[in-house]
């Protein structure tokens, strides 16, 4: 059985993590990365993960669903703070194919005598 603690400390950090997912655009970009760098890669993966992650698991006080929870909303939080441009890159190779056509089509153009 997982206990409140558990209960209390998922509660805790997916609250932090939703309250630091509304704030990005209201701080600084710098503030809301720095507020990603502090808790996910200096306190989640480099202490939560490797030191605690295991003791919390096999003692009942956390459940692989709160710990899928938590990893999913880290996800959505770097999701929101550095979004995706893959249209970006959609958009430069359709612009290279239809460049391509064109020369294409002038090339076998026949010249008019």
């Amino acid at each position: 059985m997982i206990s409140c603690y558990g209960d209390e400390f998922t509660s805790a950090v997916v609250l932090y993590i939703n309250d630091e997912i509304k704030s990005i655009g209201v701080k600084s970009k710098e503030s809301s990365e720095k507020a990603y760098t502090d808790f996910v890669d200096s306190t989640w993966y480099l202490e939560v993960q490797p030191v605690w992650m295991n003791h919390l698991l096999e003692n009942g006080m956390l459940s692989i669903e709160d710990k899928n929870n938590i990893e999913g909303d880290i996800a959505k939080w770097k999701d929101a703070l550095y979004p995706s441009n893959w249209w970006i890159y959609l958009l430069a190779v359709l612009v290279l194919i239809l460049a391509a056509v064109v020369i294409i089509m002038i090339k076998k153009r026949k010249p008019k005598l």
